[in-house]
């Protein structure tokens, strides 16, 4: 793999792990730092919230490309960190 090609993956994989912690983000805040009880959930519909990003964080990880097999685990995330 080149050298331009193997960043602009890691780029990828970098933005989808940014776009996935903001819509994350998103959805934890948006109903926080109201003192008004209209907009709170309830402890049933604040689960059903929960596990619904918990469910489309864990769809997003997953559509991240894994490792070749050329190369370890280790040298990937070695190769991802040095992306930033």
């Amino acid at each position: 793999m080149s050298h331009e090609t193997r960043r602009k993956v890691i780029l990828i994989c970098v933005a989808l792990i940014v776009v996935a912690l903001v819509l994350g983000s998103v959805g934890c805040s948006s109903t926080s730092g109201s003192d008004d009880d209209t907009g709170r959930l309830s402890p049933t519909l604040y689960a059903r919230a929960m596990a619904d990003i918990c469910d489309a964080t864990t769809a997003r990880v997953d559509a991240l490309p894994m490792p070749p097999e050329e190369i370890s685990g280790a040298d990937w995330a070695g190769e991802v960190s040095r992306a930033s």
